[in-house]
């Protein structure tokens, strides 16, 4: 039953809904126009699986058609579109940027392999 606030009565927004009774869990997914949104998230329950649920947070925004990686010693500019292949990680104490390589890897033109 749809109602005067419904949210799927805005122009651009499309939602969709899905939940395994047997597992106890769902999800809701809402989408926006290409033009973007701002995101946020409810999380809730014992184990909930968060994992990218900190891009959200304000500090972590970054301009849609630009990202770049910046340390004081390195600094790497990514294709937005294929930000998904960059993450960061806590390796025997210490904290790493992780970016999967499986595609192959040029330094200033030439390619270098990683040894396994």
């Amino acid at each position: 039953m749809k109602y005067a606030g419904d949210i799927t009565r805005v122009h651009g927004i499309r939602v969709g809904q899905a939940e395994n009774e047997a597992a106890r869990t769902g999800v809701t997914v809402v989408l926006c126009r290409k033009d973007g949104a701002v995101g946020g998230c409810s999380v809730r329950g014992a184990a909930p699986g968060t994992r990218e649920t900190d891009l959200l947070r304000p500090g972590n925004l970054v301009n849609a058609k630009k990202m770049e990686i910046s340390l004081p010693e390195v600094k790497i500019s990514v294709d937005p579109k294929f930000g998904y292949l960059v993450q960061t990680r806590i390796l025997d104490g210490k904290k790493y940027i992780v970016i999967s390589a499986d595609s192959g890897v040029e330094i200033n033109g030439v390619s270098v392999s990683i040894a396994q």
